[in-house]
């Protein structure tokens, strides 16, 4: 399979990706922490890690999505 694109939506495609594993690894990763967890392990540690691991992925994408422009302009074309 070949695809094409012009080259000025490839860093739209590049965000999508980005957003998607992020999304992806806050919905996977609870749930192999849950099965990975021994019983007898602290709530609250693994109430910490599952929130971390809901919260900071996609937070780091949105903001690495939604960074400006290195030339200063502020617009992304």
């Amino acid at each position: 399979m070949d695809v094409s694109m012009p080259a000025r939506y490839s860093r739209q495609l590049l965000d999508v990706f980005i957003l998607a594993l992020a999304i992806a690894g806050a919905i996977i990763g609870p749930v192999l922490t849950l099965r990975a967890m021994p019983p007898d392990f602290p709530a609250w540690a693994v109430t910490t890690l599952i929130a971390f691991e809901v919260v900071l992925p996609p937070t780091t994408a949105l903001l690495f999505v939604h960074r400006k422009d290195r030339r200063g302009t502020g617009k992304r074309e």
